[in-house]
């Protein structure tokens, strides 16, 4: 299972247990995630082992801040990329390296100022085509 998928799947979880309205999310290793993790649960020691960050991304989540959580998504896949390396230009160095220009690039899109400028842009592009 990728590691991006892993991410996706606790926070599946977290928002069935977060969200009554949800259905049962279509998750690996459902069962084990549902119970323990939201918004009043406590992760057993075997599942902070499996996720070491899984308590404080309970935290994060909770607090339903988008713009924190994925940060701390980004942030928490930036340490599995450098966990990752193999090596001076490595293939794995390789790619982990253009993953993070990937992400460095989205970071730079998510800037409200940036974010204005396009939306305008986007907005006049829309407006002289009609």
């Amino acid at each position: 299972m990728q590691f991006r998928d892993l991410l996706n799947n606790l926070g599946a979880a977290f928002n069935n247990a977060a969200f009554e309205f949800l259905s049962s999310p279509f998750i690996q290793d459902a069962e084990r995630l549902i119970g323990q993790i939201g918004p009043n649960s406590a992760p057993t020691a075997t599942l902070a082992k499996d996720y070491p960050y899984v308590e404080e991304f309970i935290k994060v989540l909770s607090a339903g801040e988008p713009k924190k959580i994925e940060n701390f998504i980004d942030q928490i896949l930036w340490t599995f990329l450098e966990e990752k390396n193999k090596g001076f230009f490595s293939n794995e160095e390789v790619f982990t390296y253009a993953l993070k220009l990937q992400m460095v690039q989205r970071w730079s899109l998510l800037n409200p100022e940036e974010g204005t400028k396009r939306f305008k842009k986007l907005h006049n592009n829309i407006r002289t085509l009609i």
